[in-house]
C-alpha cells in the first residue's frame, strides 16, 4: 500500500559535507511523518539544521537554522514563516 503522507521539500546545503546538513532528511522525516524531499529554492520548502538564514527567501519556512554572522540575514525573510530558530544568537539577531 503506497504511503499517503505529503512528502515535505526541504533545503540545505549540499556542497561540503558537513553532518548538520546532512541529517536534515533524517530529522525532518522523523518530526514530520513524512519523507523530506530536497529541492530548489524556488519552490517552498523548509530550512532546518545550518547556518542558512543567509539564504532563506520569501519561500522559506525557518524550523531550527540560524545564522553565520548577523550581517548575513536575507533581507526576503518573512516574519510569518520562522516558527523556531537555531539560538539566542540567532534570536538576538532577527530582532
Amino acid at each position: 500500500m503506497a504511503d499517503s503522507r505529503a512528502s515535505v521539500p526541504i533545503f540545505y546545503f549540499t556542497k561540503v559535507k558537513n553532518i548538520g546538513d546532512q541529517i536534515n532528511p533524517w530529522l525532518i522525516s522523523r518530526l514530520f511523518g513524512s519523507e523530506a524531499i530536497l529541492c530548489t529554492q524556488e519552490q517552498e520548502h523548509v530550512l532546518a539544521i545550518g547556518s542558512l538564514m543567509g539564504i532563506a527567501n520569501r519561500r522559506s519556512r525557518i524550523w531550527g537554522t540560524g545564522v553565520l554572522h548577523p550581517s548575513a540575514i536575507s533581507e526576503d525573510i518573512v516574519p510569518d514563516n520562522i516558527y523556531a530558530i537555531r539560538g539566542k544568537l540567532s534570536y538576538e539577531a532577527m530582532e
